[in-house]
């Protein structure tokens, strides 16, 4: 039994996996012995357990395989590493797949939840901290924990993500006190990494001029960076700015172009603005 088996198990079952059934699945794989979790997974599932894996690709993703039952725990150790390095990857994957960023046309919100829910279970802290935060899996909700995390992996390593995210809380105030002045100083850091959501969220305060001085052309720049890597909401924000000739000269024509490519990434806004556009004609 692999673990990439356990990750198409929705695809590949009859009928597929419901949430509850994908998060049991993903949290017995990593508890309890070995042998006895590759059993019960085994007869849950009705599938035969294989001697040897050869794993198939996930979403363009190698997913490396669990050491059969009868493995030693020597070399169950020895895959630790390679399967945290995946785990990391996998979390990556699931972001841009839940949110529909980076090169993937559109979102697929339940493929982006399963990946990060599988990365968590792998031990990817990241992914961890992104469970909490929603309170996906076996991990309970918990907004406070998730920003230590988050804040912990950004102080640690600064990855550009977990700075990003750090800024989110502290500008809405989620699992700490707000303190939208810190939060600037977090996106900063994120955006000149090329973290697409800090540079929108960057926008949206030189637009917004409530801590920052009123900039709407550095808005328009930042919107137009975060957009092009394949942020939908910076897309959709951009698009306002066309709509209302924010930091740009106002073109209708600018503007359904950009709700256009945030509705096809399945941003609602834009969605409901291009609605609006074909109603009025």
């Amino acid at each position: 039994f692999t673990w990439s088996d356990m990750v198409r198990f929705e695809s590949e079952l009859s009928g597929g996996l419901d949430g509850d059934r994908a998060d049991f699945l993903a949290h017995a794989l990593f508890t309890g012995p070995v042998s006895g979790n590759i059993q019960r997974l085994a007869t849950a599932t009705h599938e035969e357990v294989p001697a040897t894996s050869n794993a198939p690709k996930s979403h363009g993703t190698s997913v490396p395989p669990l050491e059969s039952a009868a493995a030693s725990s020597s070399s169950v150790q020895s895959s630790a590493g390679s399967m945290g390095s995946e785990a990391q990857s996998w979390y990556e994957e699931g972001v841009d797949v839940y949110l529909g960023s980076g090169c993937n046309k559109s979102s697929n919100e339940e493929r982006g939840r399963q990946l990060i829910m599988s990365a968590a279970n792998a031990g990817c802290e990241m992914a961890k901290a992104d469970c909490h935060y929603h309170g996906w899996s076996v991990f309970a909700k918990d907004t406070k924990k998730a920003f230590m995390m988050w804040k912990k992996i950004a102080e640690e390593t600064g990855h550009a993500l977990a700075e990003s995210m750090v800024g989110n809380c502290l500008s809405d105030g989620i699992g700490v006190e707000p303190d939208r002045t810190k939060a600037l100083e977090w996106y900063n850091k994120a955006a000149k990494k090329g973290e697409s959501g800090a540079m929108n969220a960057l926008g949206f305060h030189n637009l917004s001029g409530e801590i920052l001085e009123q900039n709407p052309t550095r808005a328009v720049e930042w919107y137009s960076k975060a957009a092009d890597k394949g942020n939908r909401e910076a897309m959709n924000n951009l698009g306002n700015c066309f709509h209302e000739g924010d930091g740009i000269a106002k073109s209708f024509t600018q503007a359904a172009k950009w709700f256009t490519k945030a509705a096809e990434k399945g941003d609602m806004n834009a969605m409901n603005a291009l609605g609006v556009y074909f109603e009025r004609g």
